[in-house]
């Protein structure tokens, strides 16, 4: 099938011009940001990522016992592994310079892996633009709302330094109109390769997942499970106990990260206090699933759907043991879209508090509970305001493709 591509551009402006806005914004940021703040000679480069970048090292190599080792601290599935695998391969086919900051000040290998992580993060500004169009928002709405993503997805990918993150939201946003329009097997390939890049689309999947027919339930299950099945054999066959650990426990660091009301319940696994966020993240999914279930049984509108998204990606954010500023993204950057969807006052406080909650998330804020109510309240108000029943949510009320103006094709993202 031929693209025509300035005809397909100008469609995805919005997207498009935030994505040159990303990739400028780091060329300029990463080099200068340590000289600009004092914080001494070297480029800006997230500890999170070198982490990833490391696991991957490894799993290029045919190190799969070394993937989730305190070395790593890789605590997702290995699907951004994948991703960054030809970027690590090439650094070193290249004999670039691969080591954590500090060690070596200006790691030539990084140019690439940052290269490789923006590329990962850049798909889910389009397909957050593709459900707005499809909501049908208008053109300079998109814009904006393009805009208020740029700064989440900017604190995720370039000052975190997780684009497993932003990639697997990406591939789960694509597969909604899929599921919506009844094109099962695509979605269900989807949600499998968003499951197996970061597991936290889990919390969103239920009001998708309870759309589809009976007679498609075992291939979905398939589709959801083989990527998965066939990234992590290896590590938990080569290092059961360390894969085990990192993916079922889910070590997190109290004292480095932002304790929340429940940090003292989260059971100790290791030194320094450092806790198990996995069982009460597995609350948070029991409680995503119920909402979605009994919400998505209703066949409620796109817009209902993204709300309710939202509200599930919320719950972690409500339940987290131990919480780290980009964990609020997902909320904000499902939210956003549905939001946009309405009056203009209601894409211009949603998009305000979106980004005052993300901002303030990185400030130095002293008191970790007061900072948690506040990201928390922030997510909260944002998921609000994405949520506006209207006719559009009746039941079964998009179980068949959104028809507009224009043709179906430009209806999907």
């Amino acid at each position: 099938m031929q693209v025509d591509f300035p005809s397909w551009t100008r469609r995805r402006a919005a997207p498009v011009a935030a994505s040159a806005v990303i990739v400028a914004g780091a060329c300029v940021f990463v080099p200068w940001w340590n000289a600009v703040v004092g914080a001494g000679r070297g480029w800006h480069v997230p500890g999170d990522l070198w982490g990833t970048q490391m696991a991957a090292w490894e799993y290029v190599h045919g190190h799969v016992g070394a993937v989730y080792s305190p070395t790593t601290a890789l605590v997702t599935l290995p699907g951004i592994l994948v991703v960054l695998a030809p970027a690590v391969a090439l650094s070193g086919a290249l004999h670039l310079s691969v080591a954590h900051t500090g060690v070596i000040t200006f790691p030539t290998g990084w140019l690439l892996v940052e290269a490789a992580s923006i590329a990962a993060g850049l798909p889910v500004l389009f397909a957050a633009d593709g459900l707005a169009r499809r909501l049908g928002v208008s053109n300079g709405r998109r814009f904006v709302l393009a805009g208020f993503e740029v700064v989440g997805l900017w604190n995720v990918v370039v000052w975190w330094g997780h684009p497993e993150d932003a990639l697997a939201l990406a591939l789960l946003l694509f597969a909604v109109p899929d599921v919506i329009d009844g094109r099962w097997a695509r979605a269900g390939w989807l949600l499998g390769l968003a499951f197996a890049t970061q597991p936290v689309v889990v919390l969103a999947l239920a009001v998708l997942v309870v759309r589809y027919p009976r007679r498609e339930w075992a291939a979905l299950a398939g589709r959801l499970v083989l990527p998965t099945a066939l990234l992590v054999a290896a590590p938990l066959a080569a290092n059961w106990h360390g894969t085990w650990r990192a993916l079922a426990e889910q070590p997190n660091f109290p004292l480095v990260d932002h304790t929340t009301l429940w940090t003292s319940l989260a059971p100790v696994v290791g030194p320094h206090d450092v806790v198990a966020a996995g069982p009460f993240r597995l609350a948070s999914v029991a409680a995503a699933v119920v909402l979605g279930v009994v919400v998505g049984r209703r066949g409620p509108g796109l817009e209902l759907t993204l709300g309710v998204m939202a509200a599930g990606f919320g719950l972690r954010v409500l339940f987290e043991p131990v919480m780290v500023a980009y964990y609020v993204w997902p909320v904000l950057a499902v939210a956003l879209v549905a939001a946009a969807n309405g009056p203009r006052w209601r894409l211009a406080t949603a998009g305000g508090l979106a980004t005052f909650t993300t901002v303030f998330g990185d400030a130095k804020w002293r008191g970790n509970w007061s900072w948690w109510a506040v990201e928390t309240v922030g997510a909260v108000a944002v998921c609000w305001l994405s949520v506006r029943v209207s006719k559009d949510d009746a039941p079964d009320a998009v179980a068949a493709p959104v028809t507009r103006s224009r043709s179906a094709s430009q209806a999907v993202p």
